[in-house]
C-alpha cells in the first residue's frame, strides 16, 4: 500500500472563479485514463495498490476541497465538471508522484476479479526513480495525442492535426481542445524564440497551480504539445508554463 498524504489544507491555491466550460466526457476520460495507462506501462508500482491509493487520496481531499470551492458545487463522479476534474487530476498526480518516489523494481501485481498474481519487473533503463517523471511526461503526452488524433476505445478521433502540419499544427491542437471543452479559447502566436500559447478558462487551472512546484506537475497541455512537436520533428530547446487565475500560458523555445 502506498503512503497517504495528509488531507488538503487551506494553504492550497485559490480555486479559479472565472467561467469554465464543461469538458466533453470522452476528453475528460482520455486525459485521466492516459495518466493511469502511463503508470501501468512504466512498471514502478502495482496497479492494484495504485488504484486503491488514488481512490483514497481523492476521498481524503474531497471534503476540504468542497469547502474551498463554495459557493460553487460539483457532483462527485462528474469529471466533465471542471471543479471536479481539477480535484481528480490533483489526486491522480499526487498519487503518481508518491509512487515514483517509492518506485519498486520488482513487485507482485494482482489483476482480475480473482486477483491473479503476476510478477512485474521494471525496465533497467528506468531503474533510477529520478528518471520516472520525464518518462511519464513523454508517455502521457503521446497517449493523449494518439487518442486525440486516432480516437481511443470506442471514441472517434477528436480532430487533432497530423504531424505533417508542423508548427502550424499547434494552433489546430489548441482548437481541438477548445472544441471539446478544455478551455473557452486558445491562441498560439510566433515569438522570436518559438511559440507562446494561451488557453483561457482552462479546465485544469487549479491542479496545474497546485502541482507547479512538484517533481511531477500536472501539465496535460505541455505534455501534449511536446508529444506533437516530437512527432512533427520540431526540436524543442525548453518550455515553461504558468497557470494564472484565468488562463494557462506557455512559452516554447524551438529550433
Amino acid at each position: 500500500m502506498l503512503a497517504q498524504r495528509p488531507p488538503l489544507s487551506f494553504a492550497a491555491p485559490a480555486v479559479p472563479r472565472v467561467p469554465r466550460r464543461q469538458l466533453a466526457l470522452p476528453l475528460a476520460v482520455l486525459l485521466l485514463r492516459s495518466g493511469v495507462s502511463a503508470v501501468d506501462a512504466l512498471d514502478f508500482v502495482p496497479m492494484d495498490a495504485f488504484q486503491v491509493s488514488f481512490w483514497k487520496r481523492r476521498r481524503d481531499l474531497q471534503e476540504a476541497y468542497a469547502e474551498l470551492v463554495l459557493p460553487a458545487r460539483f457532483a462527485q463522479g462528474n469529471i466533465s465538471d471542471p471543479y471536479y476534474f481539477d480535484l481528480v487530476a490533483l489526486a491522480q498526480t499526487q498519487t503518481v508522484a508518491q509512487a515514483m518516489r517509492d518506485g519498486l523494481q520488482v513487485f507482485t501485481e494482482r489483476s482480475g476479479a480473482e486477483g491473479v498474481p503476476t510478477t512485474v519487473r521494471r525496465s533497467p533503463l528506468l531503474s533510477d526513480n529520478a528518471a520516472l517523471p520525464e518518462a511519464f511526461a513523454r508517455l502521457y503526452g503521446e497517449l493523449v495525442y494518439a487518442g486525440l488524433r486516432d480516437g481511443f476505445e470506442e471514441n472517434p478521433p477528436f480532430g487533432a492535426p497530423a504531424p505533417s502540419a508542423g508548427v502550424g499544427g499547434v494552433q489546430q491542437l489548441l482548437d481541438c481542445l477548445v472544441s471539446h471543452g478544455f478551455a473557452f479559447g486558445g491562441a498560439c502566436e510566433a515569438t522570436p524564440a518559438g511559440l507562446r500559447l494561451r488557453l483561457d478558462g482552462a479546465c485544469c487551472l487549479w491542479a496545474c497551480q497546485s502541482t507547479a512546484r512538484s517533481t511531477l506537475p500536472f501539465e496535460p497541455l505541455g505534455y501534449l504539445v511536446g508529444a506533437y512537436l516530437r512527432a512533427a520533428g520540431v526540436p524543442v530547446r525548453a518550455w515553461t508554463s504558468q497557470a494564472g487565475a484565468g488562463a494557462l500560458t506557455q512559452a516554447w523555445e524551438l529550433g
